[in-house]
């Protein structure tokens, strides 16, 4: 049973947020100024440009040990430059790498951008050739010298009308920004990914260097690339979506070709190579970026074609990267497809939660803004809920009350709670009322001092029938609204996002879920929580000024134990230092403090990689 309770933090070291050590927080509250992220930690965590750090180089183990087991890699991805940027979603992906090897009590650290078209583009002409999440295509990296009232007119004209002309011709390219999830391969590389299908990247774990561009296409026409200079403009191409691909070897570009069969290689040249994958699916302009492995080894996502689309649900070799589709769903408004970022998976279903955030495709072509960046907030359409059988044969679609969600815990199947004999399908998750936390993370709301409040988000289980005693599929249902987890949700101020856990237990009844959380007053999550969804408690790890990341669960080789771990999750102290905590997995209790010689920017997503 995890127990709240207050500590006294040591001492902070000269070394101020680097050397400081966090505590174990009581009540998700405090006073005022202790809480807010300090100005230092925001100038850090968003600076204009972050320094590379190519070259691994020596981090300083400042506390405690590491556990003598722990040996491997903690990768990072997000956002590194933000320049001109508007979102927290729009800066460039870089990639970050913790090395850690117990045995010694060493680690070291190295940091690399992601060499995408979007960024070379965006260095070489001091603009964006892309439109990001929240900054349209052509803004310029820096303060502009103030334009006549005529100029800005003529340029806002043509802006709308290259949006119109290039997206109703099928030449409108999608940013391959790919900073926001990296998933360790079979191959031993990894997949970094956004959201546009475009984003899509292999990248050697050593090194952080990009060594494949993927491009998709199918058997009747062909993929096309968007790594070379054969590009223009808003990424311009003959096929919809797709900009031109480059001859072999042209602008530092190699290619190569896959069927379906065999794994990628690394580039054994050095240069960066376009992979091209064959497969039977139909063309598509977005993805998640939070792509899922399932019992067999394979992984499972969706992508999405704009407009007149759907949800084209595939499985994909993480070999060879072909993917086949099981399934497909339509929108419910063609013209105003809804935006999902992420999914839940149980041993056996994929279930996909359709808020009714719609896209507003006449403002994501023309870079102008809707009450949610380029968004409507329909709520009196309420939720769909999509679950998607992982062998194809089965899709039923239930309504639920509007929420708001952009990450997913654990989902599992289990004997219903109210009707003997049949079975339920649960998916536990992090909700908001409405999507106002988009508009909390624009980064003029997030380096305001102090700011409001951040909305709301809490841990919740959203409960659907899935057979009945009979063993018959369950039909189409009117959900209830997602039941609380927790007995004393303020115990964890009422925040919860990037919810993670042991993934020896992924699909599985399981206990602890991991997340960042808020002690407030703040507009920016501060703190980790560990929550026990058998007792219903919450235990907060917070360090007063700082600012963590994600956290990530890393289990004890060979332990059935849930809990018995550590949770790894970079912080931003109060100084602007950066460092790697490890957390012990019950507790939170701080083992490990790694002060790293970098400044590592926001932090998406990541995984962690054992040395073999």
């Amino acid at each position: 049973m995890l127990k709240r309770y207050s500590a006294t933090p040591a001492a902070a070291s000269a070394t101020g947020g680097a050397g400081e050590r966090g505590q174990v927080a009581g009540p998700a509250t405090g006073s005022g100024s202790s809480t807010h992220v300090s100005e230092a930690a925001r100038q850090a965590v968003f600076a204009p440009a972050t320094a590379e750090q190519v070259t691994e180089a020596a981090a300083q183990v400042v506390s405690g040990r590491l556990p003598s087991w722990l040996r491997g890699s903690l990768l990072l991805n997000g956002c590194g430059d933000f320049r001109g940027m508007q979102h927290l979603f729009d800066g460039y992906a870089c990639l970050s790498r913790v090395r850690l090897d117990g045995q010694d009590n060493r680690a070291w650290v190295s940091q690399r951008f992601l060499d995408t078209d979007a960024y070379r583009s965006y260095r070489t002409t001091g603009r964006l050739k892309y439109r990001e999440f929240g900054t349209p295509a052509g803004t310029p990296a820096g303060p502009q010298p103030e334009s006549s009232l005529l100029l800005r007119l003529l340029r806002s004209v043509f802006n709308t009308a290259y949006g119109v002309v290039v997206t109703l011709t099928g030449r409108q390219g999608f940013s391959d920004n790919a900073s926001v999830t990296l998933t360790a391969l079979p191959s031993g590389q990894l997949l970094a990914l956004s959201e546009p299908t475009a984003a899509t990247y292999l990248v050697d774990p050593n090194t952080l260097a990009a060594t494949h561009h993927v491009v998709y296409g199918n058997k009747g026409g062909s993929a096309r690339d968007s790594s070379g200079s054969g590009s223009s403009g808003g990424g311009s191409g003959s096929s919809k979506g797709r900009p031109a691909a480059p001859e072999a070897g042209a602008a530092g570009v190699e290619v190569a070709v896959a069927g379906g069969a065999g794994a990628v290689r690394s580039a054994s040249s050095g240069r960066l190579q376009v992979f091209r994958v064959v497969d039977d699916m139909v063309h598509s302009d977005i993805q998640t970026a939070h792509i899922k492995p399932i019992p067999d080894g394979r992984l499972v996502n969706f992508s999405r074609s704009l407009p007149f689309g759907g949800y084209h649900v595939y499985v994909q070799d993480p070999a060879s990267l072909r993917r086949t589709q099981i399934a497909f769903i339509r929108d419910r408004d063609p013209l105003a497809p809804c935006w999902v970022h992420d999914m839940a998976v149980t041993r056996t279903h994929l279930v996909v939660v359709e808020a009714p955030l719609h896209m507003n495709l006449t403002a994501l072509m023309v870079g102008s803004s809707r009450q949610y960046v380029f968004m409507d907030w329909r709520p009196e359409a309420g939720t769909r809920v999509h679950v998607i059988a992982l062998d194809g044969s089965r899709v039923v679609t239930h309504t639920a009350p509007a929420l708001f969600t952009f990450h997913f815990s654990n989902a599992f199947e289990r004997p219903s709670a109210s009707s003997p004999g049949a079975t339920e399908l649960c998916v536990d998750f992090s909700v908001y009322d409405d999507p106002a936390i988009l508009n909390d993370l624009s980064l003029k709301e997030m380096m305001d001092m102090p700011g409001k409040d951040i909305s709301p988000s809490r841990l919740r289980r959203l409960t659907m029938p899935l057979r009945d005693a009979a063993g018959k599929p369950a039909g189409p249902a009117r959900l209830d609204a997602p039941a609380p987890l927790l007995r004393d949700e303020s115990a964890y101020g009422n925040f919860v996002e990037f919810p993670a856990f042991n993934t020896k237990f992924a699909g599985l009844p399981y206990r602890y879920c991991y997340s960042t959380a808020a002690v407030r007053p703040t507009n920016m999550g501060n703190a980790l929580a560990v929550h026990d969804l058998q007792e219903g408690t919450s235990r907060l790890w917070h360090s007063p000024g700082g600012m963590p990341a994600e956290p990530c669960f890393v289990p004890r080789p060979g332990s059935s134990d849930e809990a018995d771990g550590v949770v790894l999750a970079a912080v931003v102290g109060a100084d602007g230092g950066s460092s790697v905590v490890v957390l012990e997995g019950g507790s939170l209790q701080e083992l490990a403090r790694v002060k790293l010689p970098v400044t590592v920017p926001y932090r998406f997503h990541g995984t962690f990689v054992q040395q073999k």
